[in-house]
């Protein structure tokens, strides 16, 4: 390690030591301005809230920085306008052009504007992508700063090559990890809200992480790793978490050792990593995954991650904090349906492909025929959608209540939910939506309650056609759940309807529903005693 890596460390040490004296507050007298460690920053005013836009939680991973752990931010001497949204994370844009920029460690506060506001609940979410794109300004906390009287945080964290590209020059450089830079980034998110958030009204020994599709998967991370250990109250899991079989480092490692061989990056390790280095945003962001996931996935990279996840949970070795999950009744839609648009399913032939895949996921082979019974194709609109709603339950449904069974042995204060009113808008939160999720495909028919749909009922983020009472009511009361479980660690309070525990009620679940129904029988809606047989191996 040179004498600038050695300097990092020394002053990232520093603070670590100086924010595990607890975090001292000092907030301004003006709403808009808020002290932080690394100098002032002044949001914008808007009506009930303030928003602080793009202020930096770490060093630009760039240069000598990239692919390490994230440093910290440099002192500001000057007070910081924290008013325009940061650039995301190098991914594709939907055109398929390269997008955005290395230099995006950059998170986003949502704080209400009355000045006596102090030591309030603070959520912090975790977007979605595939880990490969998305960014924290996709989804504002508007709704939450000025109605629900809570902190709210978004951030940015590395993507694709750039945060989960693993090879053996960079784990030996390292000390034998490598490829979880972006998780690496949100604990620094984190850390960096425990010492700062004070003074922007949070409390930050009452932090609870959410996050939604990878985000979700990167909760469920956190609750496995012991580095993660105080960095978060409580957990929410919105339609993720479904990789319970970890994969390993070497995988990752050869996966990487091999687009750098393609890249022209060869020799011994320091030549490696100097070529790595020095290689175009536009190469790394082609860094390739394992087929099967299609998506990149955390690994057990040994610092963060010491073992899979379903291991970490069933030993019982897992950071136990309150625990809320859940997911839509039509996850797989949106996936299956484009890549079967030129092949639709049949009646004749839906039950085999759909047992073929499955097969490819779990331990041991799926019959056909138990697909023809447990699904049948009258039952659907299109066989199809019998292969979307098999795929589901086993991949997402009946997996995230599973994860949820397991916390709930060690951990009491679980709680699950489904999402599926009668119908959503196509829309998502920072998508164009004719990318997605995309006009509907006339065979198909509606996505139904596709993954992410919700993403706009628990953020009041919808499009002004959108906004009837049905769905601001239903916005209201989903948010407010989540409120009290960020406030408590329990999701009840006065006016809403009873929402038992896992472990009270471990057949049900919440729907989020026209009408809210606290005891949706979702195990069996989803065919979950037959899942529970097979395990899921991605």
């Amino acid at each position: 390690m040179g004498r600038y890596g050695k300097v990092v460390v020394a002053v990232w040490l520093t603070i670590e030591l100086l924010s595990g004296c607890g975090a001292q507050s000092n907030i301004s007298s003006d709403p808009a301005v808020a002290h932080t460690e690394q100098g002032t920053v002044r949001g914008n005013m808007g009506d009930g809230y303030v928003s602080f836009l793009g202020i930096p939680y770490a060093a630009p991973p760039v240069g000598d920085l990239r692919w390490k752990q994230p440093a910290p931010a440099p002192v500001r001497p000057q007070e910081l306008a924290a008013t325009a949204t940061p650039s995301e994370c190098v991914q594709f844009a939907p055109d398929s052009s390269v997008a955005g920029s290395e230099d995006c460690l950059y998170l986003n506060i949502y704080r209400p504007s009355k000045a006596d506001a102090k030591s309030l609940p603070v959520l912090v979410y975790i977007h979605g992508g595939s880990l490969t794109t998305g960014q924290g300004s996709n989804t504002d906390g508007i709704a939450f700063a000025s109605q629900n009287n809570v902190v709210l945080v978004t951030l940015n964290y590395r993507l694709n090559g750039f945060g989960f590209f693993a090879h053996p020059a960079l784990s030996a450089e390292a000390g034998g990890s490598s490829g979880a830079y972006g998780l690496l980034d949100q604990q620094a998110a984190l850390r960096w809200v425990k010492a700062n958030i004070a003074n922007f009204a949070g409390d930050p020994s009452n932090v609870t992480i959410f996050g939604q599709s990878s985000g979700g998967v990167s909760v469920v991370s956190h609750v496995a790793s012991p580095s993660s250990a105080g960095l978060f109250a409580k957990a929410a899991v919105i339609s993720g978490g479904w990789y319970p079989d970890t994969p390993p480092l070497a995988p990752a490692e050869a996966r990487g050792a091999a687009d750098a061989t393609s890249w022209g990056c060869t020799g011994d390790d320091a030549t490696i990593t100097r070529c790595l280095r020095a290689l175009p945003a536009s190469t790394i962001v082609r860094a390739t995954y394992a087929p099967l996931q299609q998506e990149f996935v955390p690994v057990v990279d040994g610092k963060v991650l010491t073992m899979t996840v379903e291991q970490a949970l069933e030993s019982g070795h897992f950071n136990s904090v309150p625990y809320m999950t859940g997911a839509t009744p039509d996850e797989w839609a949106l996936y299956a349906a484009p890549v079967l648009a030129n092949a639709p399913l049949t009646a004749q032939n839906y039950d085999s492909v759909t047992a073929a895949y499955v097969s490819t996921i779990a331990d041991r082979p799926i019959l056909a025929s138990d697909i023809r019974n447990l699904y049948p194709a009258a039952n659907f609109e299109n066989p199809t959608k019998a292969y979307v709603a098999a795929v589901g339950d086993f991949k997402i449904a009946c997996q995230h209540l599973k994860f949820a069974d397991l916390v709930a042995k060690v951990q009491p204060d679980v709680w699950a939910y489904q999402f599926a009113p009668a119908s959503v808008p196509n829309y998502e939160p920072g998508m164009d939506p004719a990318y997605f999720p995309g006009p509907e495909l006339p065979w198909f028919g509606s996505w139904g309650i596709f993954h992410t749909s919700d993403i706009q009922y628990w953020f009041e983020d919808f499009r002004q056609q959108d906004r009837t009472s049905a769905n601001l009511n239903l916005s209201a009361v989903m948010r407010q759940y989540l409120v009290n479980f960020a406030s408590t660690g329990n999701p009840n309070g006065t006016s809403l309807p009873n929402w038992p525990s896992l472990r009270s009620a471990p057949q049900t679940v919440l729907n989020f529903g026209a009408p809210i129904n606290p005891s949706f029988d979702a195990r069996t809606e989803h065919n979950c005693s037959f899942w529970e047989n097979y395990n899921l191996q991605e």
